[in-house]
């Protein structure tokens, strides 16, 4: 059984090393609206904004619409991090558990 958990422990080493880009936070849309010289208003936009906290400091910054695509990768790529941390620690808590 410890040979089992040990190598789902490489495993999941091994591809959390395969994460070479991620980012925390989120990604959001933004509108704005306007008026047009009528007074009629209009929305204009999305625009992109990445968000996520930094020192205990929210941090927004505007992405360009090109670059969307990759933000929403590497935020992916993050959330999977997480995942593959939280099951090394209880792999890692079971071979401790396991062995003396």
């Amino acid at each position: 059984m410890t040979n089992q958990l040990k190598q789902k422990r490489d495993r999941l080493l091994a591809e959390i090393g395969k994460l070479t880009r991620l980012r925390q936070g989120q990604l959001s849309k933004q509108y704005y609206t306007k008026t047009d010289e009528e007074g009629r208003p209009y929305r204009q936009g999305p625009y992109y904004v990445w968000q996520s906290w930094r020192s205990g400091r929210k941090q927004s910054v505007r992405i360009p619409s090109d670059q969307v695509p990759q933000v929403e990768k590497e935020i992916q790529a993050y959330r999977e991090y997480k995942r593959l941390v939280q099951e090394l620690a209880d792999v890692t808590e079971q071979i401790t558990l396991t062995t003396r």
